[in-house]
């Protein structure tokens, strides 16, 4: 097939790659003047097929760590529909997979899982949206809606959040705290 002609008369081109693999990739970004450091270690991203204007399936897995006092090892799975453009970024059903650790987690870790309907990053608005969001930590969930505002400018969120019924007696020994003794073993 041949590509259609622009307005200047040139063929845009059309590309497709079968699939993409990055694997064991590191990126850092050192800020000397703020002494700070962030380093995104051992990256992996398998995607399905990426065609111009088309969803592409993917999995990324990697470790945040920053300035050696937080570590987050991260495992994110999803759709993503790219309007470079329009500077409109989907993922559908994304489904998230973290590991905190660091000072003040438990020594394990603390792992936490996030899914929503659906990730909108809308650059050019500076808006985000996570509808349908649900958050599970140490038997704990968290569920509701959230939108930014000024995202890239002066961040701010909002929305409807809950947090379902939990027992403190189970879930402050996994964060490696002391149940204190009360007059109501319940």
């Amino acid at each position: 097939d041949e590509a259609p002609a622009t307005e200047s008369g040139s063929q845009q081109m059309s590309t497709s790659v079968a699939r993409l693999s990055i694997v064991d990739g590191n990126v850092v970004y050192d800020d000397r003047q703020e002494d700070s450091r962030i380093a995104v270690n051992t990256l992996s991203i398998e995607t399905g097929e990426v065609r111009e204007g088309q969803p592409i399936d993917f999995v990324t897995g990697f470790e945040l760590v920053m300035d050696q006092s937080l570590r987050i090892a991260t495992k994110l799975r999803s759709t993503a529909s790219l309007d470079f453009d329009g500077e409109v970024y989907r993922l559908a059903e994304p489904s998230i997979e973290l590991v905190l650790n660091g000072e003040g987690f438990p020594k394990a870790g603390l792992p936490v899982t996030v899914q929503t309907s659906e990730l909108v990053a809308d650059l050019k608005a500076q808006t985000l949206s996570l509808p349908k969001l649900n958050v599970q930590a140490l038997g704990a969930t968290v569920t509701g809606e959230l939108t930014g505002r000024e995202i890239l400018d002066a961040p701010s969120f909002s929305g409807p959040i809950a947090l379902a019924n939990v027992s403190l007696r189970e879930l402050l020994p996994k964060l490696e705290i002391e149940v204190p003794t009360t007059a109501d073993p319940k």
